[in-house]
């Protein structure tokens, strides 16, 4: 487990203050080594919050880049039922956004702790059509196999 994880898994059972590491450097840097690595400080932290641009929570994200232990520690949190079927400014949810990009091993995380599985968007299209748009057929067949 990387550090950046550890804090967020405290800030998320309740911690008053957490720190967060975003490191884009590419690699985990050592806490020592800060040079390439941004430290944000939360209190407390609230994986509902929505980013200004299109509405994407925390679970959007890690859907977007396949973070499945991060998503795993938000899901177990108190907070699953209020981000797990979160929509977009657009009306995807974390499963639309894990379908597009066919993370495949997210797909099935979010349909384990109960995601809704034919979810609508605003234009009317479900994870499963997306998945079938992008070509991403492990996605299409979880999605199947989940009676999407």
């Amino acid at each position: 487990m990387y550090l950046w994880e550890i804090f967020l898994n405290q800030i998320l059972k309740g911690s008053k203050q957490g720190i967060v590491m975003f490191n884009f450097s590419g690699r985990q840097t050592c806490i020592d080594h800060i040079k390439n690595t941004f430290i944000l400080v939360l209190t407390p932290a609230d994986p509902t919050v929505k980013d200004l641009i299109g509405g994407f929570t925390a679970l959007h994200y890690a859907a977007m880049h396949g973070r499945a232990r991060i998503a795993r520690l938000m899901l177990e949190s108190e907070y699953r039922s209020d981000i797990i079927n979160a929509k977009s400014n657009d009306g995807w949810t974390p499963l639309h956004v894990a379908a597009h990009y066919g993370r495949d091993s997210f797909v099935r995380l979010l349909l384990e702790f109960k995601a809704e599985v034919d979810p609508l968007s605003d234009k009317g299209t479900t994870p499963l059509q997306l998945a079938i748009i992008r070509e991403r057929s492990s996605c299409v067949k979880i999605l199947l196999d989940h009676n999407a």
